[in-house]
């Protein structure tokens, strides 16, 4: 689907900023701001989740057969609760980003041995995913095996050889350390092999000086702990000041709140019947050494491991689209999930040809109880759901949906609804609707809003008109269904104009863009007359209850035009002084 930044901040389907929003009923949903993307994104993965959200709700589906695809999982996750549940929370969850560290691994960016051992833990969890889909009750569902089940049988399997170099290259015991280290195995090259050997042998008298201080100074708690800055080193705590500056040959290192760190140096002190004879220090310093002939002797080898790991490079990528498929998937079905009233699945029609026109046939959309999706999960409000029914009334398709009614009555509110519907439905979402049946549509533009873009030298009026402009010419060239939203255009310039801009609009609409569909909210109330000489145009109107004092929005939406203006009423709910209203009145009534 083609969109604009327009339709994407009109329907806010992105976060404006990074502020938490704490009157959502859902804040891990609304992370950021009340958006599209916070609603639906309930992703596990580490980034590739998200970034396949936002992909998506940039570039909807035009293609009816992959959008039921996705629907297709949607509704199996859905309805499985156990599976999904297993899959986001046992498979998914805290899965590293393959895509990232992919990407480094291709280009050798800070890519280390560490990463290789991260990117192996990765490739076991694709085997826990098969084995959840296998031993599920849809492990014969046909789209689930092409779209996850047999592409990753296939990725286990060219995975195995790098499964078994990481095996063969990465230490083990090193990794059980702590903290753990990411070593080649010795036994992998004979150079290492001989480090390993003096190292581990340094290590052992290392151990055994710490075991005999122990058992000398018991009562002083000693440690043995290795440190960044000194190596091998005792701590105790400081409350020993005294006892360990009388050790034989003691060099303090370090006095901290948590314990004082010291070392021998040449050290002779007595152990029971024995002398033991020891330079700690020493001992340490030779150790670190070895470290460090070990770690040189080894970056030759991890730059002819990672050139053999490079060449999986694209395999990486297939199991990072997978698996980010699969996040999004089991994140729609999630947020469907937890809606308060549950989410419907959208229905689509096949296109029919109409002749001169190319692909786009009669528009037939059918919306029962919709919502708007984000404005209902918000605390403290009721949603009241509306239908939209567009269905063609002897053979002619209604494409023209003029909304009238009272300021604050929802009108704004039930043509994004409309967008949202459409946005969830052609990313393969379920919808906040009791049905919701419309064609794919292949661009969706607004214009909503009146505002200058001083920046650029343009008004209000002027920035109207450029985007209808560019609306008008990119549905003429578009062989699609469009949806067009637009909302109280005009309003930049006098009312007479204003009116006649509109009705010119809206007849290029009807005449020339024939497979458009375009919701249309106006207070110019004589525009309705339009559907008198065009029977594709349908009114409808938004309610409110209208007393001698007061005005009570009902936000419900029924058919015809309405047939008052409701301005000044709204003016008195804002407390406007009663001199003005009088003078409006009395304006008014002149007129």
């Amino acid at each position: 689907m083609r969109l604009d930044s327009s339709a994407l901040s009109t329907l806010n389907i992105f976060p404006v900023d990074k502020t938490r929003d704490s009157t959502s009923r859902f804040p891990r949903c609304f992370a950021f701001t009340r958006s599209l993307f916070g609603l639906l994104n309930h992703t596990l993965t580490a980034g590739m989740g998200e970034r396949l959200l936002r992909r998506w709700l940039c570039q909807p589906l035009i293609s009816i057969d992959r959008i039921n695809t996705r629907l297709d999982l949607v509704e199996l996750f859905l309805h499985d609760v156990s599976l999904r549940n297993e899959l986001r929370t046992g498979c998914l969850k805290g899965l590293v980003d393959i895509e990232k560290l992919a990407q480094r691994l291709e280009r050798r960016v800070r890519f280390r041995l560490q990463d290789l051992y991260v990117l192996s833990q990765g490739v076991s969890k694709l085997n826990r995913i098969l084995n959840t889909m296998e031993n599920s009750e849809h492990a014969s569902n046909p789209t689930l095996q092409s779209v996850f089940i047999d592409p990753i049988r296939d990725l286990i399997q060219s995975f195995e050889p790098f499964r078994e170099l990481c095996d063969h290259v990465i230490d083990p015991d090193a990794l059980a350390m702590t903290p753990p280290e990411f070593l080649v195995r010795p036994t992998y090259d004979a150079t290492l092999e001989s480090v390993a050997q003096r190292k581990n042998q340094l290590f052992a008298e290392i151990t055994a000086v710490f075991d005999s201080v122990r058992e000398q100074y018991s009562t002083m708690d000693v440690k043995c702990e290795r440190n960044a800055r000194f190596g091998f080193c005792f701590r105790v705590s400081s409350r020993f000041h005294n006892e360990v500056e009388s050790i034989p040959d003691v060099s303090v290192l370090q006095v901290l709140k948590n314990g004082i760190y010291f070392t021998l140096d040449g050290s002779t002190f007595p152990l029971g019947r024995f002398v033991m004879y020891s330079d700690f220090r020493g001992l340490s310093s030779d150790f670190e050494e070895c470290r460090a002939e070990y770690a040189k002797a080894q970056e030759r080898l991890v730059a002819s491991i990672i050139d053999v790991a490079r060449t999986y490079v694209p395999r990486f990528h297939v199991f990072a689209s997978l698996a980010a498929q699969l996040d999004v998937l089991l994140s729609f079905a999630e947020a469907s999930s937890i809606a308060s009233i549950p989410y419907t699945r959208p229905q689509f029609l096949p296109s029919t040809p109409i002749v001169g026109f190319g692909i786009a046939g009669p528009i037939d959309i059918r919306i029962e109880e919709g919502r708007h999706a984000i404005l209902e999960v918000q605390t403290g409000l009721q949603f009241i759901p509306n239908d939209l029914d567009l269905t063609p009334r002897n053979n002619i398709p209604q494409n023209v949906c003029i909304i009238t009614g009272p300021n604050m009555g929802g009108k704004s509110t039930y043509m994004r609804q409309l967008g949202l519907i459409v946005m969830m439905a052609q990313i393969g979402c379920f919808v906040p609707a009791k049905t919701a049946v419309f064609p794919a549509f292949s661009a969706l533009y607004t214009r909503v809003g009146a505002s200058d873009n001083q920046s650029r030298g343009v008004s209000t009026f002027m920035s109207e008109m450029i985007d209808m402009s560019n609306i008008l010419s990119g549905c003429s060239e578009d062989k699609g269904k469009s949806l067009i939203l637009i909302d109280e255009l005009g309003r930049g310039t006098s009312t007479y104009d204003g009116l006649g801009l509109s009705w010119g609009i809206l007849e290029f609409i009807l005449r020339k863009i024939p497979n458009c569909f375009c919701l249309f909210t106006t207070h110019f109330y004589e525009l309705t007359a339009i559907a008198k000489q065009f029977p594709a145009v349908k009114n409808v109107h938004v309610t409110a209850l209208n007393g001698e004092n007061y005005i009570t929005m009902m936000y419900g939406v029924r058919e015809g035009p309405s047939d008052k203006s409701f301005g000044i009423n709204v003016a008195q709910l804002c407390n406007f002084p009663k001199e003005v209203i009088r003078v409006v009145d009395g304006t008014r009534i002149e007129a």
